[in-house]
């Protein structure tokens, strides 16, 4: 699909950053590398990627085993989104290339709401700068973990828009849950999501993650789950590498629901049905 960001190339939007800059700082968190991004066209914006490596590797000239959290603005628009980067098969001769695919979160003031499915992060200097041309935007590692040059101004999630699914959240052991949402990619013939992002609140603590999940033969779900530290005041940590156990609850064609166990206590209920594999 299309970015809307593409459209700006040509015709550069031309805001004043100074008010974004001051005192412009946005903190990851210690799960993540910290990238600032900027556009390779001159289009007027910054913007922020917290990238989560797993097992990273360059595949065929791009870099795969990532899970990304995404925001900033772009030209006049702001915006939100998570994506991802792995390999998948090239040809019938067992060769393999990379692909990424990322999408937006919209509902709660964000100006983007696509999907895109055709994405390449290529590495410029290792992992250290990372191009994604179909963008037409540049990563640059931050070895603090903060990229100074970005302040968000993005409002809560509430909504996660029409291109994820949707879990409300409850708690296992009687924890007060206010406003907690999971925000996912899921191919409608899976049994688990991919990724997800979560906010909310737990008990007296509010949180920001971005989690990612690997199935095993059993269907079962093993998720890694980092907080998005940008907030001072709010939950800064990190679950182990597979920490939590994430257990369909539904059959084939009922309502979307998991129980997610180990260093979690949580119910996620969504709106969609499982559909099963035709």
């Amino acid at each position: 699909m299309l970015s809307i960001r593409k459209a700006f190339y040509s015709c550069p939007v031309l805001i004043s950053l100074s008010s974004l800059s001051a005192f412009a700082a946005f903190k990851c968190g210690p799960g993540f590398s910290t990238y600032s991004v900027t556009s390779l066209h001159g289009v007027a914006g910054q913007g922020v990627r917290c990238v989560k490596f797993n097992n990273p590797a360059i595949v065929d000239g791009g870099i795969t085993g990532a899970y990304w959290y995404g925001e900033g603005t772009w030209g006049a628009l702001k915006y939100r989104h998570i994506g991802t980067a792995f390999k998948t098969l090239k040809d019938f001769n067992g060769n393999y290339t990379n692909l990424a695919y990322s999408t937006d979160i919209y509902g709660n003031g964000e100006n983007t709401a696509g999907v895109y499915d055709n994405l390449h992060l290529v590495p410029v200097s290792g992992y250290n700068k990372i191009d994604v041309p179909a963008w037409g935007e540049e990563w640059t590692w931050q070895p603090s973990g903060v990229h100074n040059g970005y302040t968000s101004t993005l409002s809560p999630v509430k909504s996660c828009g029409g291109n994820l699914e949707t879990y409300a959240v409850s708690s296992s052991n009687n924890v007060t849950a206010v406003g907690s949402v999971r925000c996912a990619i899921r191919n409608s013939y899976s049994v688990l999501p991919t990724m997800w992002y979560g906010e909310g609140n737990w008990g007296t603590a509010n949180y920001r993650h971005l989690g990612f999940v690997q199935t095993d033969q059993n269907q079962i779900g093993y998720g890694t789950s980092s907080d998005v530290c940008n907030i001072s005041t709010n939950v800064c940590g990190t679950t182990s590498v597979d920490g939590l156990t994430i257990k369909p609850l539904m059959g084939c064609f009922q309502q979307v629901k998991y129980n997610v166990s180990g260093q979690w206590n949580e119910n996620w209920t969504g709106t969609d049905i499982f559909e099963c594999a035709k």
